[in-house]
């Protein structure tokens, strides 16, 4: 049986597609979230009412990949960091209950996406973004 570490890796691939930049599959899913994620709750709707959603996606997909980035390093960039102050209670005021929402959107996200998900998959994805999670909701009070 493959380790959680292959598990997400595998699923990252079937749901990104391979390579560096976004395929046409991994478009669709940061689209599809933002569909997931507006639905949770209606705090979340309003933090986005009046944003562009096109330019949010698009930004999502970059700090994303900054989240993988401190699964793969084991340390944030200065990218993430900056993302976090950003996010934190003296700039967008992002409340850190909201990344638990934003994780079950996400993991509803992968499974709509992901052929292969189940249990195993779910929990790979929630242990690799885990660290990058822990660092947005540490810096809400910094």
């Amino acid at each position: 049986m493959p380790g959680l570490n292959q598990v997400f890796e595998e699923s990252f691939q079937r749901v990104m597609g391979s390579g560096t930049s976004i395929t046409p599959e991994g478009a669709a899913f940061f689209k599809q979230f933002y569909v997931n994620f507006l639905a949770t709750s209606l705090a979340v709707a309003e933090h986005f009412r009046d944003t562009d959603m096109q330019q949010q996606v698009t930004m999502l997909q970059k700090s994303f990949y900054q989240l993988v980035s401190m699964y793969a390093m084991d340390e944030p960039t200065e990218n993430l960091k900056g993302i976090a102050r950003t996010h934190s209670r003296a700039g967008h005021d992002i409340e850190p209950a909201l990344y638990d929402l934003w994780m079950d959107a996400l993991l509803r996200t992968v499974e709509e996406f992901d052929s292969g998900f189940d249990a195993d998959v779910a929990l790979s994805w929630r242990l690799a973004l885990a660290p990058g999670v822990a660092l947005m909701k540490h810096y809400y009070s910094t």
